[in-house]
């Protein structure tokens, strides 16, 4: 064979290799995003930023990934999560589908298993916030800082909510109302109150309730060392005294006093008694004072 038919032959030799390898990785691809940037560099894939996602068709690719200065995240099928609202963010290790099920083929397979196709994958184990963890960190947070409620009674939103918000963005205050939510305002301790039984709802407009940041109002523990009351902040309502309660008396009211032993009555004043009534008698017309019977005879 001549030389330019050995260099064809070599040429056709290479495409096919090169063919065969595209079809290798072809076959062996999987669904998934390259990511750029993350919340933690710990964890890009949980908690990789939406629009750091390669676009471009090149760096897109799993096998060109890292040389574009990207992390491969498989994307997977979360069955099985601790919270349903956030199947990607709190994913059981096994609640997510294997890798070769029908379930973790594409998103639409996912759905049809009733999981929650999670593109750039799931948080680490370590964010995962399991029952019972969810549970205390919930009631500790909202201990102090409140709750984000979605859905309760319109007379009562805040006592009686069926549905608060889990998730760290609405959650919290600044965005519970963005999330269509309703902001609950977490215990507050009651230190000065004007009726011993029922503090939460006598509570003194000016300095009876603590405030959250200080030592009192911090737990309820510490409210309990200020012998105050931890209550509910949508039933603490306020002392008024003009609007029908009486300000505590300081004592009885003078009409009530008894009379004191040593004070004189009208009983106890004296009559005076007979010749010595010293009031002296009428005058006379000239200003001369009439004699008196004693001195009424003749000389």
């Amino acid at each position: 064979a001549s030389f330019r038919q050995l260099r064809g032959l070599q040429k056709t030799s290479e495409v096919e290799q090169h063919r065969r390898a595209n079809a290798s990785e072809d076959s062996g691809s999987e669904p998934g995003v390259c990511c750029y940037s993350a919340e933690d560099s710990k964890d890009v894939c949980g908690t990789c930023y939406p629009d750091a996602i390669a676009t471009d068709s090149q760096c897109s690719l799993k096998q060109h990934c890292s040389g574009c200065g990207g992390t491969w995240c498989r994307s997977v099928c979360v069955m099985g999560a601790a919270d349903p609202k956030d199947k990607c963010g709190s994913a059981f290790d096994t609640g997510i589908a294997e890798k070769d099920s029908f379930c973790a083929k594409d998103a639409t397979t996912c759905a049809q298993c009733n999981g929650a196709w999670c593109k750039s994958g799931t948080k680490k184990a370590s964010h995962v916030r399991k029952v019972d963890q969810d549970q205390d960190e919930d009631a500790a947070r909202t201990a102090t800082a409140g709750f984000c409620c979605y859905r309760s009674d319109e007379a009562d939103m805040c006592g009686a909510c069926a549905d608060v918000a889990t998730d760290a963005t609405c959650s919290t205050e600044a965005n519970c109302g963005t999330c269509g939510g309703t902001w609950c305002a977490g215990p507050k301790c009651v230190t000065g109150f004007a009726d011993a039984a029922s503090p939460c709802t006598s509570a003194y407009p000016e300095g009876g309730v603590a405030e959250a940041d200080s030592y009192c109002g911090k737990s309820e523990d510490a409210c309990s060392h200020c012998s105050g009351s931890w209550c509910p902040s949508h039933s603490i309502k306020y002392f008024e005294a003009d609007e029908g309660k009486e300000t505590p008396s300081t004592g009885a009211d003078d009409d009530d006093k008894e009379p004191s032993e040593d004070a004189p009555t009208d009983d106890d004043t004296p009559a005076p008694a007979d010749g010595d009534d010293d009031t002296p008698a009428p005058a006379d017309g000239d200003g001369t004072p009439a004699p008196t019977d004693e001195e009424d005879h003749t000389v």
